[in-house]
């Protein structure tokens, strides 16, 4: 689990890994801009093996205001990434910053200067809501493949159902409702059914001779 850090101030970058750490979260991504941030996770590249099993985004809106909303965006338009909750820091008037940051697309927001409690309980509201969201995708997979197999299994058993499990051939079921579709076309568009009907006489016959499982091979 990793946890990305984007906070263009040294001593706040400093701070704020020191604080995750301390609670556990040592996995972390510290980047200075979100130019580094996009290298850093491989949004810029194709290839996977840049990619982060990323939890959470921490990232500090004073300094990057401007392009914040684009990379929150091109965040969302990657599979891998579109489920990353994002707290957003910053200074200045929280009444002004945090419709702001929420309006960008952020999941929770913290004033600077820090308050080591508010931002850990952030953190762990986020945190929550990533798996809470993890586990539901996990679960709507599940309900997605049982259906697929529910499905397979009645393909299967309507075909059982048409075959006479003996020989192999369809059945009287299958005969009756060709029947009637071959009915209802010869009706819309005019024509003739013919039927061929086969007989064997005195079958017991060879039954009674025989015995059964030669009747059946038969």
């Amino acid at each position: 689990m990793s946890i990305l850090i984007v906070e263009p101030v040294a001593s706040d970058l400093a701070i704020l890994e020191q604080l995750l750490k301390s609670w556990g979260y040592s996995d972390l991504i510290s980047c200075r801009s979100l130019e580094d941030a996009r290298l850093q996770l491989g949004m810029a590249s194709v290839s996977l093996h840049a990619l982060h099993d990323l939890e959470l985004a921490i990232i500090d809106l004073s300094q990057t205001e401007n392009n914040f909303p684009r990379f929150v965006d091109e965040l969302r338009q990657k599979i891998y990434y579109q489920d990353i909750p994002v707290l957003t820091l910053s200074e200045g008037s929280r009444a002004e910053k945090m419709p702001m940051a929420f309006a960008f697309g952020s999941a929770d927001f913290v004033s600077k200067p820090i308050a080591e409690y508010e931002l850990r309980a952030r953190v762990r509201s986020c945190l929550r809501l990533k798996h809470e969201i993890d586990r539901r995708k996990s679960r709507e997979r599940e309900l997605l493949e049982a259906s697929h197999q529910l499905s397979d299994l009645n393909r299967i058993l309507a075909t059982v159902s048409m075959i006479d499990s003996l020989t192999g051939i369809p059945n009287r079921r299958c005969f009756d409702e060709n029947f009637e579709q071959e009915w209802k076309r010869t009706f819309r568009n005019g024509g003739h059914i013919t039927l061929i009907i086969g007989d064997i006489d005195f079958f017991k016959q060879y039954n009674d001779t025989y015995g059964h499982q030669s009747g059946d091979s038969c």
